[in-house]
């Protein structure tokens, strides 16, 4: 979704965090219960971090809460990334 393909070019990029909606969206294979178990697990691996702001997905009527509104975002762990070998092209 960032452009990205390999490692370093996903650790250059700043902007490649995802939220959950974003998520869901892409995996739609997947119910929302198994993508969150993946993301736990990639988690609890040091695979990802989560960084924690106002909430995973606002579901909330009032439209300017929802401009207020910062999901959750996940991020490849960067340390992790560096342990890939770099030729590894993600598409």
């Amino acid at each position: 979704m960032c452009g990205a393909k390999t490692p370093e070019e996903l650790i250059d990029d700043n902007f490649s965090c995802q939220c959950l909606e974003d998520l869901y969206s892409i995996f739609d294979y997947l119910n929302k219960h198994e993508i969150t178990g993946l993301l736990s697990s990639l988690q609890t691996k040091g695979v990802i971090n989560l960084e924690e702001r106002s909430g995973p997905i606002y579901e909330g009527t009032n439209k300017i809460e929802s401009f207020n509104f910062e999901p959750d975002l996940y991020w490849c762990d960067t340390e992790y990334l560096k342990t890939l070998n770099n030729t590894i092209n993600f598409y």
